[in-house]
């Protein structure tokens, strides 16, 4: 099931590609970012969903559709999720077994494949705006506490959409393009399945973060003059 979802994002990276007009000058690339996330939502008294580290990796590819205007699509595989913290002061006692109040976190991990589809205006030769989306499709997703991995993906929506937006520089070097960008992503969707939250199994929870990544991208075509 995975491998099939796997190959049905790709095939869809490749057909919108290959509808690109061959005029549109494409420039094909890597990329890697540092992805800062947490949930948001519903959250149960005395916890606290704190940011997470995560990554991305994937293929960065670029398109001109108009002037000053890019297609950019990116697949790539992932890990991220959120940090939940709670004070407990039941889990370890002094010297004279009185309670510690004690700071207690623990992780929620998911990887995905995603699909991000995504706008570049060009502000001036150097800074430009992005926008647009990134679907996902979550693989695996797991709760470590104390040293023990819980699976929830049954409790997690495989599908799941986010909104991004923000800014970025383009850095040429001779005939490949370096791009440094920031964005904020915000779910559209769930990252919890609605049955879970209808049957308390989970709490209605989004995504949100922030996203640095470096792209290292090359013309496949020489502009036309």
């Amino acid at each position: 099931m995975k491998k099939r979802v796997i190959i049905h994002f790709y095939y869809l990276f490749l057909s919108v590609v290959l509808a690109v007009p061959t005029f549109a000058q494409p420039s094909l690339g890597i990329y890697f970012s540092y992805d800062n996330t947490r949930y948001s939502g519903d959250i149960p008294s005395g916890f606290k969903y704190e940011f997470k580290g995560g990554y991305s990796i994937g293929v960065s590819s670029e398109f001109k559709i108009a002037e000053d205007v890019y297609l950019c699509l990116r697949p790539a595989y992932g890990s991220n999720g959120s940090n939940v913290s709670t004070r407990i002061d039941t889990l370890f006692v002094d010297e004279d077994l009185n309670p510690i109040d004690s700071l207690f976190i623990f992780d929620i991990n998911t990887r995905a494949v995603n699909l991000p589809i995504l706008f570049k205006v060009m502000v001036n030769k150097s800074f430009y705006a992005i926008a647009g989306a990134y679907t996902s499709y979550v693989l695996t997703a797991d709760a470590n506490v104390a040293g023990f991995s819980k699976e929830v993906l049954p409790q997690m929506s495989r599908f799941q959409v986010q909104s991004a937006f923000g800014f970025g520089f383009k850095l040429p070097i001779k005939r490949s393009l370096v791009n440094i960008e920031l964005t904020y992503v915000q779910s559209l969707n769930t990252v919890t399945k609605t049955r879970a939250i209808e049957e308390r199994e989970a709490p209605r929870l989004r995504n949100q973060g922030l996203t640095a990544s470096l792209h290292f991208l090359i013309p496949t075509t020489k502009p036309r003059p």
